[in-house]
């Protein structure tokens, strides 16, 4: 192009997310991971560790300010599998278990029930129906129109937002999302 040469990429960059048309997923679990672990480690020289640092549920509050929209940022849009979730929940649960200071061994649950602390995947799942209250609640008609085209043309696509946001809202006993744009809920605050 005007006598330069264009370098072709496999993927691009938009706001930290990296997108292709491949497994973008499994390197944006990785870049999160690495983000959320940066961001930990900044956060242990003011006491935000186990063993002699602040009390374990200042330290929560403090993690799950910083480290955990960190941790989750963009996973929302993204088509997670299993694994990739697996992935966050062991960092999860790792961080979780060294604020208090608790063995390896320790019980999965007992590390969340401790300090009132929610699995990753509920963090993604808050995430996917704060993005679909946002969609929902647009006077943009352009959205709205988009929204149904997409509900309506790929509600059997595993890989789209609306068939995973739909399974959610089956899993949480939540009204359809045609429910929803009737009768719109008001945020509390």
């Amino acid at each position: 192009m005007g006598g330069k040469v264009v370098k072709t990429t496999d993927y691009s960059e938009h706001l930290g997310i990296k997108r292709t048309d491949g497994k973008e997923h499994n390197f944006n679990i990785k870049e999160r991971i690495k983000t959320a672990r940066r961001t930990k480690y900044a956060l242990m020289g003011s006491g935000v560790h186990g063993t002699n640092g602040l009390n374990p549920a200042i330290s929560y509050q403090i993690y799950k300010t910083y480290v955990i929209p960190r941790l989750t940022y963009g996973l929302e849009v993204l088509p997670l599998t299993k694994s990739n979730i697996e992935e966050q929940e062991i960092f999860h649960r790792k961080n979780l278990r060294h604020l208090q200071s608790l063995p390896e061994r320790t019980s999965n649950a007992v590390v969340l029930l401790l300090l009132g602390a929610l699995p990753i995947e509920t963090e993604i799942h808050k995430r996917q129906l704060s993005l679909l209250y946002s969609i929902v609640s647009c006077d943009n008609s352009k959205i709205k129109d988009v929204m149904n085209r997409q509900i309506a043309t790929n509600y059997d696509n595993k890989k789209s937002f609306f068939s995973r946001i739909l399974n959610i809202l089956e899993m949480y006993d939540l009204p359809s999302i045609n429910y929803l744009q009737k009768n719109l809920p008001k945020r509390d605050i």
